[in-house]
């Protein structure tokens, strides 16, 4: 179980798992951080504050998101989120591990059962209709009847007695690809680099989606690194507070202490789950 080193004090109870103590290796959602010397903050090709392009400040002429990463260090994750109002769902190769809100307690089990289908695209003609649905499913006890699905069908879903007429979505941005995410115990943020909209120029910027109270709607944000933070073993996104007296938002990762944490109105809360890469 890699997920949890964000969550200091949780309690953490047993489902079966065969390896219940086992301590978790790096970061919540993601291996220990990879890459070498500590970043200089410096953005690659295309970096935000009007390239080649003619990009406006804050934006970036590259379609290449590393313009928005930290050059020598990621926190990048093989383990499946799926982040749900009231709990984290944290699947490795072994465990499924329930995280609940606002508590964090958590829960692992030993993956029970698992289904895959993959991508049948391949074949002459570039394959039949419907052969690019793909999914992975999980059965676990700490997810007593239902089960959790990734991929293409019906999205990442819980289903929470079996049944694919009660599908839990998993909150995730539909928009722009994804280079950041956090769980927190009352939070979920991710940042994507989105895409030009069509008829503008070609210009990229950081988009931030989070999900505060339950039953509300996610807050929309644009934003862009925070050049000054992110030196050292710091890497900081920034999000301004919106027109409506809505929050601003901070996420920030430090590799040394491999964590990450989420600000939000000025309250700082660790993340339980994240990643940083591409």
């Amino acid at each position: 179980m890699t997920a949890g080193s964000g969550a200091a004090g949780a309690r953490e109870t047993d489902a079966g798992a065969a390896s219940a103590g086992a301590a978790a290796a790096g970061p919540s959602g993601g291996g220990a951080a990879e890459g070498g010397a500590a970043d200089s903050g410096a953005a690659g090709a295309g970096a935000s504050g009007g390239g080649a392009g003619g990009c406006r400040a804050g934006s970036y002429d590259s379609g290449n998101p590393a313009s928005a990463l930290p050059s020598s260090f990621t926190f990048p994750t093989s383990d499946l989120v799926c982040d749900l109002e009231d709990r984290i769902l944290i699947v490795d190769a072994k465990h499924v591990t329930v995280v609940s809100r606002p508590q964090l307690t958590r829960t692992r089990g030993p993956v029970a059962r698992q289904e895959a289908l993959g991508d049948r695209c391949d074949g002459p003609g570039g394959g039949h209709v419907g052969c690019s649905i793909r999914f992975k499913r999980f059965w676990s006890p700490v997810l007593g009847r239902g089960f959790l699905e990734f991929g293409t069908n019906a999205g990442n879903v819980l289903f929470p007695d079996g049944d694919q007429n009660q599908a839990q979505g998993c909150r995730e941005s539909i928009r722009g690809q994804r280079i950041a995410t956090c769980s927190t115990a009352t939070h979920f943020v991710t940042v994507v680099y989105d895409e030009p909209a069509s008829g503008s120029p070609r210009c990229w910027h950081l988009h931030a989606t989070l999900w505060d109270s339950p039953g509300t709607q996610p807050l929309e944000r644009d934003g862009d690194v925070d050049r000054a933070a992110s030196v050292g073993d710091r890497w900081v996104f920034q999000f301004a507070a919106g027109a409506a007296g809505d929050p601003p938002v901070v996420l920030g990762f430090d590799r040394r202490a491999r964590t990450a944490t989420l600000e939000v109105a000025g309250q700082r809360e660790p993340c339980v789950a994240f990643r940083l890469s591409q």
